[in-house]
């Protein structure tokens, strides 16, 4: 039996350990919006998210939860990473419209466009075991 990972924020991995003497506003600020701003490169994501899934698999995660971020494109890789892997996850396009920098924050409407593709594309991977959520 594998073990269950249910709440994965992948595009933080890079920052693991960091700021535990920051506030929670401050980590985002300081660490995270910024690391999570690099993921509109698909580069920086197939990268990572090869990392995370890899990661996750050798220490016996079967099966997680994971954020990506509010770029489309690059939590499409993260789906085809976990997919290609054989991870059973479940991958959710992060949603803002606010509270986050520019390169983050999403204008309503173009955020439901994305999710609902997101969502499609995720489907067409025609996978039993990776499949879409909305975070």
């Amino acid at each position: 039996p594998g073990l269950i990972d249910t709440h994965t924020h992948a595009p933080q991995f890079p920052n693991m350990g960091l700021g535990y003497d920051k506030s929670l506003l401050e980590w985002l600020n300081v660490y995270t919006f910024p690391l999570e701003s690099q993921y509109e490169d698909e580069n920086v994501a197939c990268r990572v998210y090869t990392e995370v899934v890899l990661s996750t698999l050798r220490s016996g995660t079967t099966s997680a939860v994971y954020f990506a971020t509010t770029h489309y494109n690059s939590s499409m890789k993260l789906a085809e990473i976990a997919y290609s892997n054989q991870q059973r996850a479940w991958i959710g396009k992060v949603n803002m419209d606010s509270n986050c920098p520019p390169g983050l924050i999403e204008d309503t409407e173009v955020s439901v466009i994305d999710t609902m593709s997101f969502i499609d594309g995720i489907q067409a991977l025609n996978s039993e075991l990776v499949k879409p959520i909305i975070t």
